[in-house]
């Protein structure tokens, strides 16, 4: 591509516009040699538009905030009086899990706060240069102008006391620095910040390979051997959902000399029970809108997918329960944070010791993120669980809400407003309001600049892999 002179390549499956002729490329012939000649089919296009239709790089990130939705949802079906199973077997109250997850959501804000006052404060009292170098770093990130960045500087006066060159209310535009500083104290104070990204969903439907018209039967992992074989089940024996995703999700707690290696990197995961037939669930997925209890699972991984990022596949049953269509759908995930530690034997061999436990003395902040999210997962997995061995589901006390798809509470609305709008006249279309100016124009807007918060090539993704 380089040598070609292309800024970007489009993959036929994954086009919304703007491809104009597509170069096959036979799968079965691929050799050293296949791309040797290959020539691209190029175009040229707009420069004005060429910021839109470029990709841009995955956001990847080491902690994302924990849906307020979910937080709340996941709660409704609480039961203070009712017996909850913690992951060691024994019982614990609704009321004192409650409590559990309160505390740690307090714990965690308030360890935020005093964050905040180590940034911004020194002895009790603002500290201007602390506060003056933070707002250069957003603003300077932000594209500010030079008379913003220099009017943030800090000055002494013949009193000795310092203030800024421009006080911040005279300034242009202090809604601006006003939004970054709310901004700040809510990512710290008031968001729950945890280990986790948002995922692409990919279809199951892609792992047979080549395309061809399948059975259900043969649509399975057994061409690829990714868990080996089996059927994802939307409810397991630990209670959660099966789920595999791409290596990156655990790529932080991999140790360094094998993080490049994808066979070593997965063997070490299933050895330590983060994968595998022996894990159990350390991740809670959330999908925005999160319309019901159904939109919230707990996850267990029993295997990883190589090559692609930021990817996640789900039991054929996650798209009816909830809602999924696979238009780019993003799966929010938030998961457990691990400690590695490595020792060596007599013989001077290496061995890592993985844990989710944190000494609370020595590391609060992952203390309370990993009893939080413990908590949460205790009350999501109390629907039941399947005995595979027996072939036997257990039912739970919330199984009815936890697995209702999403689509059965739609309809319940849909064939309400039948009922309202029974006696509503039927609006027609005709063919002048699809030829009047006006028409014309918000169409091609909504082409170009995309149609509220979806661009043309919001399908053109350089890092998932989609069906």
């Amino acid at each position: 591509m380089e040598k070609q002179g292309i800024d970007m390549l489009m993959m036929h499956s994954a086009v919304k516009t703007g491809s104009q002729e597509a170069a096959q490329c036979d799968p079965d012939a691929i050799s050293g040699d296949t791309f040797k000649d290959f020539q691209f089919k190029t175009y040229n296009q707009d420069f004005a538009f060429i910021r839109r239709q470029l990709n841009t790089d995955p956001h990847e990130r080491e902690t994302v905030a924990m849906g307020t939705q979910m937080t709340k949802i996941a709660l409704t079906n609480l039961n203070k009086n009712r017996k909850y199973t913690k992951s060691d077997g024994s019982p614990i109250r609704g009321r004192d899990l409650l409590k559990d997850i309160m505390d740690s959501i307090n714990a965690l804000s308030d360890i935020g706060k005093a964050k905040i006052e180590r940034e911004f404060f020194t002895d009790g009292e603002l500290d201007l240069n602390k506060f003056s170098a933070f707002l250069e770093s957003e603003l300077e990130r932000r594209d500010a102008d030079a008379n913003m960045l220099d009017g943030i500087e800090v000055e002494t006066d013949k009193n000795g006391v310092q203030h800024f060159k421009v006080p911040l209310e005279a300034m242009s535009s202090v809604d601006w620095i006003q939004s970054i500083i709310v901004s700040k104290i809510n990512s710290e104070v008031c968001d729950i910040n945890v280990k986790g990204n948002a995922f692409y969903q990919r279809s199951i439907w892609g792992m047979e390979g080549h395309p061809k018209v399948l059975s259900d039967k043969e649509v399975n992992f057994k061409l690829n051997n990714i868990n080996n074989g089996e059927d994802l089940l939307p409810i397991n024996e630990d209670g959660s959902m099966d789920a595999v995703i791409s290596m990156d999700f655990f790529e932080e707690i991999i140790p360094e000399e094998i993080r490049g290696n994808f066979n070593r990197s997965r063997q070490w995961l299933i050895e330590h029970n983060i994968i595998g037939p022996n894990a159990k669930a350390n991740t809670i997925a959330s999908r925005i809108p999160t319309q019901a209890q159904s939109s919230i699972h707990a996850l267990r991984f029993v295997d990883v997918l190589p090559v692609v990022r930021d990817t996640i596949i789900l039991p054929k049953e996650f798209t009816k329960t909830t809602g999924s269509d696979f238009d780019i759908d993003k799966l929010y995930l938030v998961r457990l944070g691990y400690r590695v530690n490595t020792t060596k034997d007599e013989d001077g061999k290496k061995h890592d010791i993985v844990s989710t436990d944190y000494d609370k003395s020595k590391d609060a902040t992952n203390y309370y993120r990993n009893k939080l999210i413990n908590d949460y997962l205790i009350l999501l997995k109390s629907h039941g669980k399947y005995d595979k061995k027996s072939g036997i589901f257990e039912n739970g006390d919330s199984i009815h809400i936890s697995m209702r798809s999403i689509d059965d509470d739609t309809n319940l609305v849909k064939n309400l407003l039948k009922r309202v709008e029974k006696d509503r006249p039927v609006e027609r279309s005709y063919a002048y309001k699809f030829g009047n100016i006006a028409f014309q124009v918000a169409t091609k807007a909504a082409f170009m600049i995309g149609k509220f918060g979806i661009g043309p090539f919001a399908l053109n993704n350089n890092s998932q892999v989609l069906t």
